[in-house]
């Protein structure tokens, strides 16, 4: 029974391997097929620093109502918050005031892989994906993932290596197994102090435009990847690969486990990355 037929069947359209992998995404997600897609690896000698990236430095703030609900996506968590709550980020590569939607991650089997971006060819044990819409030029999130016009959304991607426990990660971590299956929920059980799960220089990063990593894979991101990483421990990477793509406990098996759920890098194509560093 090919891995094809069995993701058809617990009812999903598209996964990170064989006939319903990336390679062949485009045939159900056309903007997949684009010539700006993301990830990408970025070499650093190639990024161009821009001193404009540094007049009016990259500011955001996240209040803690945006993270109050944990979801199994069948890709990843997503941990999303109330409408009303208090975010912005601005400045830096980023014109127009942009308000946070969600955040997720991206992790491989083991912890020599699993970031979605590449820096100098090098992959990370995983990546986390805050993401923002652009709420000056668009009405709705909807509309601003739906642009091909790179001025949609806003993601600040933040690499992960193995190394030292992240004691706030814990606290995502301890609802897993309240999310084990698809579309299982949760509250976020402690209250989590975001910034813990950045990096401590937020002002040295690489920018381009981009896409989304996942179907529908719309052009509509401007990207800014820190250059430094936080860690996570090998176990806490574990606890994230106990999570599954089925819906119902009689579906799942080993080869249903949320793993290496990153997209391979995409072709440059010309385009342009800007670092706010020398």
């Amino acid at each position: 029974m090919t891995e094809s037929f069995e993701l058809s069947k617990i009812g999903l359209e598209w996964g990170y391997q064989g006939e319903y992998g990336p390679l062949n995404w485009c045939s159900k997600f056309p903007h997949a097929a684009g010539n700006a897609q993301s990830p990408i690896d970025i070499q650093d000698k190639d990024a161009v620093f821009d001193q404009n990236l540094t007049k009016k430095p990259l500011k955001f703030f996240y209040d803690a109502q945006n993270f109050t609900t944990i979801v199994n996506t069948g890709s990843s968590f997503k941990i999303s918050g109330l409408e009303s709550a208090n975010s912005g980020v601005v400045g830096g590569a980023v014109q127009d005031e942009h308000k946070f939607l969600q955040f997720h991650m991206h992790w491989g089997k083991d912890g020599s892989t699993g970031s979605e971006h590449l820096i100098n060819g090098k992959c990370f044990a995983g990546e986390l994906h805050f993401v923002n819409w652009n709420r000056k030029k668009y009405s709705n999130d909807s509309d601003a993932i739906s642009t091909n016009g790179h001025d949609g959304l806003v993601v600040l991607g933040v690499l992960v290596n193995v190394g030292e426990h992240n004691s706030e990660f814990d606290k995502i971590l301890n609802c897993i197994d309240d999310i084990l299956l698809r579309d299982g929920a949760a509250s976020i059980k402690q209250s989590l102090d975001v910034k813990k799960l950045f990096p401590s220089d937020v002002t040295s990063y690489w920018t381009y435009d981009g896409s989304l990593t996942t179907p529908p894979c719309t052009q509509c991101v401007k990207w800014i990847v820190f250059r430094e990483c936080i860690t996570l421990s090998d176990a806490q990477l574990a606890k994230l690969r106990q999570m599954y793509i089925c819906k119902r406990e009689d579906q799942c098996c080993e080869m249903f486990r949320i793993k290496d759920n990153f997209r391979p890098v995409c072709d440059l194509n010309g385009r342009k990355i800007l670092k706010s560093f020398n």
